[in-house]
């Protein structure tokens, strides 16, 4: 296999994201751990909007007598979370790197202005794009189940709140380098892309 088709598969597309933004942000366009922290949080909830897509399709085809209530109390318990880390990465930031509400508030904005507006789009793309061709073209929604895909998607909801509140935590009492933070960033994702995400989603699969 070439370069060129290596890089028009959809996984790597989505590990070329996952990767390269977050350590090209930081050397070159000067991106600080926080805003490097605001692009996984627009990640995860990329990542979110399809998998609930994905979940409405499986209740769809499979369990179409299963009540709505599920799918929704899986949205609200994921912006409850959500919400949650939003608020720990918010204050472990102004802890660790002693910056101050208005600094972080003037950061925020300036990023909104200059590159979130581009990157949660792409993102959501990159994410909807890949699922085309690996989960709705062979047809993959029918080998799920609706109930064990919900209780899959809470479960990974809150590996990933534990996983970011232990991170926090290391950084704020640990004060380790910046670059390191950044690295741990990155292949934690990974890490639980590879191997917590992947055996849970096996676990939504019909018996």
């Amino acid at each position: 296999m070439t370069l060129i088709e290596r890089l028009k598969n959809p996984f790597v597309q989505q590990y070329i994201l996952e990767i390269a933004f977050p350590l090209v942000g930081y050397f070159f366009f000067d991106w600080s751990i926080f805003i490097i922290a605001i692009y996984y949080l627009l990640d995860q909830f990329a990542i979110q909007i399809i998998s609930s897509i994905r979940l409405y399709k499986i209740r769809q085809f499979t369990s179409l007598n299963s009540k709505l209530g599920l799918f929704f109390g899986s949205i609200i318990l994921f912006l409850i979370f959500f919400s949650l880390e939003i608020y720990v990465i918010y204050h472990t930031v102004i802890e660790a790197t002693i910056a101050d509400e208005t600094t972080l508030n003037a950061e925020f904005v300036d990023f909104a202005k200059s590159e979130l507006w581009l990157i949660a789009p792409m993102l959501i793309f990159v994410y909807a794009f890949k699922d085309r061709f690996t989960f709705y073209m062979p047809r993959r929604y029918l080998k799920y189940s609706f109930k064990k895909s919900v209780n899959v998607e809470f479960l990974k909801l809150i590996s990933i709140f534990v996983l970011t509140i232990s991170l926090m935590f290391l950084w704020q009492k640990l004060h380790v380098n910046e670059v390191l933070v950044l690295l741990i960033f990155v292949f934690s994702k990974i890490g639980y892309d590879f191997t917590i995400h992947k055996k849970m989603n096996e676990k939504s699969l019909n018996d």
